[in-house]
């Protein structure tokens, strides 16, 4: 029997992670969100409380999956065992995240990866039409052997110090994602996250001492993957390899870790990202397109 509530208690979001680990296991269902990811989504949303808007689907008591709900978009996270929610979900989400711009249609959005067939096929059956965005989903073999990170003379790659520099660490992501939301507030978040491991965030430190560059890396050891997010260079230190010698740092640890593979996301439309990261030993894996379905000006 399928029951669906909302997001209750911290009960609940170990459960979420819980589902992402198995997940995990999945190259196909670990391409929409890790461990790592969905602490670093509900530590950055502006609303410390907006997991509670989270709706829940359980099988026979066990979580089958859940949505991360973003304005009128829908992420859709199951379990490998529950993919048969996944029409139950969409449902959901037509009915309740539907939202309109103007005198646009009211329309909701998904994601689905190209190599994910069965969600394609139910996205397409339920009248939803692939658009032109999407994310570049990559992954780096930490099977082989990575290069050292190279930096220019005086350049140090180190772990973030922590609370006693969290002021100058959320002003270089600020300008690496100008313009940006981050704030102290929101990194401390990060920081108390289940997944966030301190040795993993990392920072580029200019001669001077200032803050270039940086990376967290989130690691799910049961799987043996990490993820890189985000990655960023401040705009006065771009074009010096800062972000590249970061990844390659990082991959380095991991694989001392014994991570197997990492991996990253890029915006397909995003030009730098898009040379920075084969530079930085990854391949693409796949393209995860938004899928959006019109539901008119009258919900369902």
């Amino acid at each position: 029997m399928i029951e669906q509530r909302l997001f209750q208690s911290e009960a609940d979001y170990t459960a979420m992670r819980s589902l992402l680990i198995t997940a995990g296991a999945d190259p196909v269902l670990r391409a929409y969100c890790t461990v790592g990811d969905l602490d670093w989504w509900r530590s950055i949303h502006a609303d410390p409380e907006h997991i509670r808007h989270a709706p829940l689907w359980f099988v026979d008591g066990e979580l089958a999956g859940f949505i991360w709900p973003n304005h009128n978009n829908a992420d859709l996270l199951v379990h490998p065992a529950h993919r048969e929610v996944e029409g139950v979900m969409m449902v959901w989400a037509e009915t309740h995240l539907a939202a309109a711009q103007g005198d646009a249609p009211l329309a909701v959005t998904t994601w689905a990866i190209t190599q994910d067939a069965a969600r394609v096929a139910r996205l397409a059956a339920r009248g939803y039409a692939r658009t032109d965005t999407y994310m570049i989903f990559y992954t780096a073999d930490l099977r082989q052997p990575i290069p050292a990170p190279v930096l220019p003379p005086g350049y140090t790659i180190r772990a973030f110090a922590g609370e006693a520099e969290i002021t100058a660490r959320v002003d270089v992501h600020r300008s690496a994602f100008h313009p940006s939301r981050m704030t102290v507030e929101k990194h401390r978040r990060a920081m108390a996250s289940p997944t966030y491991r301190p040795e993993l965030d990392l920072v580029v430190a200019a001669p001077d001492g200032a803050l270039a560059a940086y990376c967290i890396v989130w690691l799910d050891p049961a799987n043996r993957f990490g993820v890189f997010e985000p990655v960023g260079a401040h705009q006065d230190y771009r074009r010096l390899g800062l972000a590249r010698a970061v990844l390659h740092h990082g991959q380095r640890l991991l694989q001392a870790l014994g991570a197997a593979v990492a991996h990253v996301y890029a915006e397909g439309a995003n030009d730098a990202s898009t040379a920075l990261y084969p530079a930085a030993g990854f391949a693409v894996t796949d393209r995860n397109y938004r899928w959006r379905k019109e539901i008119g000006r009258e919900l369902p």
